[in-house]
């Protein structure tokens, strides 16, 4: 089954040699749209805004970094590949291709804390199996979560993660409240009672300052599993 026009945008990852001919091998007439008028691809323009929109709120929500808006967006088409959709008389774009309902037990709040078996890792049985990261994604190749590694910004790929959804380390934290408030409320009832100020700042293990402040990309993917293994209709991963 092949359509008879394609039509596009400028862009050029449309406009190009290597396409042209396909489109030519193909019969396929290619349409273009007018500079700077993107009301012409309406329904692709409004798909795009929907991505961007659905990956900024989890960035924005999760604190993480913003060079991670690739995973977001990835995250984001996963997620929307798996909701009812009006057109598909609300059947998901997922069961619609394969036949099945998705797994929803297998998502995950993006940007969450979470410990993947870092088996590769060790180096004796002392040392620990995890590290402390924050999950990024899914793998559309792999039933495994990713997962980034805020120190050492290297990327883990494994089904074996442990998570934490009430926790996001990249979240700005907020000042807490002060005893010296509460204790100088009473303190014209009960003239006695100390004014205690609370100077111990809160700590936590995990930091994106650094991450905030560089636009560096991790680096390439620990997999915990097997590149070559065979890949089923169910793309979603296992718990």
């Amino acid at each position: 089954m092949c359509s008879d026009s394609f039509h596009t945008d400028g862009g050029g990852e449309f406009v190009n040699k290597r396409l042209e001919s396909h489109f030519q091998q193909q019969g396929i007439i290619h349409h273009l749209s007018c500079p700077y008028t993107p009301e012409q691809t309406g329904i692709v323009e409004r798909h795009h805004r929907t991505i961007r929109e659905l990956g900024m709120t989890m960035i924005f929500h999760s604190g993480v970094p913003k060079f991670l808006w690739i995973e977001a967006f990835a995250t984001t088409v996963f997620l929307i590949n798996r909701l009812p959709s009006s057109s598909l008389p609300f059947d998901t774009p997922y069961s619609h291709l394969y036949g099945s309902h998705p797994n929803y037990s297998t998502l995950r709040v993006f940007g969450s804390r979470c410990y993947p078996y870092t088996w590769n890792m060790k180096r004796n049985k002392f040392d620990a199996k995890t590290v402390p990261c924050i999950f990024v994604g899914y793998s559309n190749q792999h039933k495994g979560y990713r997962c980034l590694d805020l120190k050492t910004h290297r990327m883990f790929l494994s089904r074996h993660v442990v998570f934490d959804e009430n926790h996001f380390p990249c979240r700005k934290k907020e000042n807490p409240p002060s005893s010296h408030t509460s204790s100088t409320k009473f303190f014209g009832i009960f003239p006695f009672l100390p004014t205690v100020i609370n100077t111990v700042p809160p700590v936590d293990a995990l930091s994106c300052n650094h991450l905030h402040e560089s636009s560096t990309p991790p680096v390439p993917v620990v997999k915990d599993v097997p590149s070559d293994s065979p890949s089923d209709h169910d793309h979603s991963p296992a718990p």
